[in-house]
């Protein structure tokens, strides 16, 4: 032995249990590669602190590591040139320009792979004219005959696509049968946790996220131009806004820019599991985690953000045309060859683009996603704030003259409240809730320069303000007035009259009618500069309007749920009752402290119960403990009671956080 070697090992990312200032972004950008030679294209290694992290929370074995065929990827189609040309009739006019006399560029192999996934998803792709000539197996025949969904549909399309085109795509047995040299190029055709796809990543600074995902790749109309994906944008704003500590979720690879809404409506299922009818994750199984189901296995996680939201459910964008001038005569040189490296020109081609808008069967489609989402967290993950971008609206909309007036009616006039005006429990539209914000209007940055228009959707800076809010203030206080970092411009600007004047809506409620600044978290221009100008839930409830109230209740709850899986084994009693009203005292004089609370004495600031007062003697007998915390926060508003249970097994819940409206129970 020559000698021992000491490094130093990056820790297993792990969060502070108080922490009040991490965030889990849901969206759609591709898996960063390299051209690895002789193996051909690669993904970029996953640093050994984040692979430990996924280890330890079981992400890197079956079934959520490669599990046989699935999803395309790219880099794992064997013959890609021979492919495009045999099933081009298949795809989409996006590939209309593709010239066969050259082999298809990555950016060309980018988006093929994206359109032979969707065909995997859609619909089954078998009839008799198609595979009339095709000798199927037993299996495919099976599996036609079943009319399978989901994951099984998934399989079916694959296998049909394996038979009728055994050369370029390889079969499960044709890959394990490789010689070592190629087989990492036969497995690159199945999905595997090296793809980081649908599975939470910890992300601690813009360069690991960078390292990982291919967030500038986004193709825009299948010629080869590629742009920024709206994901990438908002990791870059959350970080560049003072954010710290994030999770990716990667649904997939996003779609071209110019993809029609029909494609992309049918992608928001992968952020939202179960849409439009119901959400389908189970907080107790695990396997049935997708998109945002994964918040149930993220307990450190306070804001939700679905970047690409907006995008998914706007108007059709228009195809725009590329001229190609004749090139002017020059002299012949060498230059050095480059990899699908394109013009500064071609790469600017997404900013001709508008930015997405909203039509009025947008933004149904947008309400109906927002009201799924608010129910889950108010009656399963109270203790995450939904932040949400509310999408630019089409000329001539209502939306476009008072976007407040719009939300608090119907879209069409069917009914008497629209979506803030009601309650989700009340209205199957309503998103008048402590658990949301919205946050307006879109804004410019640095990284927003080739975006369409040259604008972001501005929910990522708001969770970025809100986590430095968090980290330097605490994140009980406003985050109001706190300055916008590297946001030059909001779009469109909105002046004083538009954002204080009242709603012209007479039917809705009178608790409703609040000016904007008061229903949706608002960016603007003042004195001092680009300022937040609200930090506002979309509550009718005055109490849980102010958003700093609804964050105290989640760090009292979050504090619960830490008490409750310490005492799991203890005995129900008045040893374990003393015992959780000594430790909800500490954490509420801790936060008097800190200027939470307002009081000149705990006794008046707060009061804490847990004894045979706050339970019967069935929630005794079956282990149930629940405590009862009142307390005044330190913003202008009535006293607030919260009820927490501890059930068998250590899961702490809120019963209810009463007020008049009672959204937040």
């Amino acid at each position: 032995m020559n000698g021992l070697i000491f490094e130093n090992q990056a820790p297993i990312v792990a969060s502070p249990p108080n922490r009040a200032d991490i965030a889990c972004f849901v969206g759609f950008v591709g898996r960063r590669s390299t051209l690895v030679q002789g193996v051909g294209r690669r993904n970029t290694t996953i640093p050994a602190e984040v692979w430990r992290w996924l280890c330890e929370q079981g992400w890197t074995t079956p079934p959520y590591a490669w599990d046989g065929a699935r999803l395309f990827r790219v880099g794992g189609l064997q013959e890609l040139a021979a492919l495009v040309l045999k099933i081009r009739d298949e795809l989409p006019k996006l590939l209309e320009s593709y010239d066969d006399s050259l082999p298809p560029t990555f950016s060309m192999e980018r988006v093929l792979v994206s359109l032979m996934n969707e065909l995997l998803e859609l619909s089954s792709l078998y009839t008799d004219e198609r595979f009339d000539k095709v000798n199927l197996s037993k299996e495919a025949k099976s599996l036609t005959a079943l009319q399978p969904q989901g994951k099984e549909l998934i399989r079916l399309n694959r296998l049909l696509l394996q038979e009728a085109y055994p050369q370029e795509i390889y079969s499960p047995e044709q890959a394990l049968s490789k010689t070592d040299d190629s087989l990492e190029k036969a497995r690159g055709q199945y999905t595997t946790i090296d793809d980081l796809l649908d599975i939470p990543v910890p992300i601690d600074n813009w360069e690991s996220f960078d390292r990982l995902f291919a967030w500038d790749e986004r193709d825009v109309d299948g010629r080869g131009q590629t742009c920024p994906t709206y994901m990438g944008a908002a990791i870059r704003s959350f970080f560049s806004q003072g954010g710290r500590k994030c999770y990716v979720i990667r649904a997939g690879d996003p779609l071209p820019l110019i993809a029609e809404r029909k494609q992309r409506l049918s992608q928001i299922e992968k952020l939202i599991p179960g849409y439009s009818n119901q959400f389908t994750p189970s907080p107790v199984d695990r396997t049935s985690w997708h998109g945002i189901g994964h918040i149930f296995g993220l307990p450190d996680v306070s804001f939700l953000c679905l970047p690409d939201l907006a995008d998914l459910v706007a108007a059709d964008r228009e195809k725009i045309s590329v001229e190609q001038p004749e090139p002017a005569e020059k002299p012949e040189v060498f230059v050095e060859c480059s990899d699908d490296e394109l013009t500064e020109e071609e790469n600017r081609l997404a900013r001709r683009l508008p930015a997405p808008r909203c039509d009025e069967d947008g933004y149904e489609i947008w309400v109906r996603a927002l009201w799924l989402t608010v129910n889950v967290i108010a009656g399963q993950m109270r203790e995450v704030q939904f932040v949400a971008s509310v999408p630019i609206p089409q000329k001539g909309l209502i939306a476009e003259e008072s976007m407040l007036d719009f939300l608090l009616t119907d879209f069409r006039g069917r009914t008497r409240r629209g979506p803030l005006a009601a309650l989700p429990g009340e209205q199957i539209n309503g998103i008048a809730s402590a658990f949301m914000q919205l946050v307006y209007p879109w804004v410019r940055t640095s990284g927003s320069n080739n975006l369409p228009e040259s604008v972001e959707s501005p929910d990522a800076v708001l969770v970025g303000i809100l986590a430095r809010n968090a980290l330097v203030r605490g994140t009980f206080h406003s985050a109001a007035s706190l300055h916008l970092t590297d946001v030059y411009e909001v779009f469109p600007p909105l002046n004083r009259y538009e954002m204080t004047k009242p709603p012209d809506i007479e039917q809705v409620k009178s608790i409703a009618r609040r000016n904007l600044l008061e229903r949706v978290s608002l960016f603007g221009l003042t004195a001092r500069g680009l300022r937040l100008l609200s930090d506002v839930t979309t509550s009718l409830d005055d109490n849980y309007r102010p958003a700093s109230i609804n964050r105290l209740v989640s760090v009292i709850v979050r504090a619960a749920r830490r008490i409750g899986e310490d005492v799991v084994f203890e005995p129900s009693g008045e040893r374990l009752w003393s015992q959780i009203r000594r430790r909800l005292n500490s954490l509420l004089s801790n936060l008097l402290a800190e200027g939470a609370l307002r009081g000149a004495r705990p006794i008046d600031a707060f009061q804490v119960r847990c004894d045979r007062s706050t339970m019967s003697q069935d929630d005794i007998d079956n282990g149930r403990v629940i405590a009862y915390v009142q307390f005044d926060a330190a913003a202008p508003i009535e006293r607030i009671t919260v009820i927490l249970a501890m059930d068998h097994g250590g899961q702490v819940s809120l019963i209810s956080a009463e007020s008049n409206y009672q959204e937040a129970a």
